[in-house]
């Protein structure tokens, strides 16, 4: 018998990561020369949401871009997976970026400004039946935690939290009723104790 696809809703940050390779990291008041610069469509939201599109889930963005160049290409790199965008916001600020150095050893310091994430304080009209249509909430702490709380409490009676941490959600992470820390999933609580959606005991899922 085939199984439907998991229908997922990622609430989660878009973040364009701006990446510097150099062979040793700056000190303190240093400067270095790098050897090369990337722009990479990223944030844990738009991680999670892409690799669960790429697993076979029908994947919702819920989130928040912003009106600068940076906008539009990371929106597209979600349509481009397959993820329905139409619950990504386009606030009139500068969207999210990471500032990361990479070394030669693969050590890496970050600096996150959040942007537009910092704008997504609640569920949007509309957002909570995209919430509640799903079977799998994902999100994580890239946003405001009034938002994260909103949802938390709109999905008490009806979803379980599974909690996990960052790297990793499988059927080995601790189940929790209450506060949530680290990369969660939320999912519907038909699935049991040792159960795992049918997405979940496909493929890991992580960032």
């Amino acid at each position: 018998m085939t199984r439907s696809a998991t229908a997922i809703t990622v609430l989660g940050s878009t973040n364009m990561d701006l990446v510097a390779y150099t062979p040793v990291a700056p000190r303190r008041g240093e400067t270095v020369t790098g050897r090369e610069f990337r722009t990479v469509p990223g944030g844990k939201g738009t991680n999670q949401a892409i690799a669960a599109a790429r697993a076979g889930g029908l994947v919702t963005m819920i989130g928040a871009v912003g009106d600068d160049a940076f906008g539009p290409r990371l929106r597209d790199a979600l349509t481009g997976a397959g993820v329905d965008t139409a619950a990504l916001r386009t606030a009139r600020a500068s969207s999210g970026t990471a500032h990361i150095v990479v070394d030669d050893d693969g050590a890496n310091s970050i600096v996150v400004v959040p942007g537009a994430n910092a704008t997504v304080t609640g569920l949007a009209p509309g957002d909570e039946k995209r919430v509640a249509a799903a079977d799998t909430l994902m999100t994580q702490l890239e946003l405001p935690m009034s938002c994260l709380s909103h949802t938390s409490d709109d999905t008490d009676d009806e979803y379980s939290v599974y909690l996990g941490y960052h790297n990793s959600v499988t059927s080995n992470n601790k189940r929790e009723n209450g506060r949530i820390g680290g990369s969660v999933v939320v999912g519907r609580g038909e699935y049991g104790e040792e159960q795992q959606s049918p997405l979940r005991r496909q493929r890991e899922i992580g960032v």
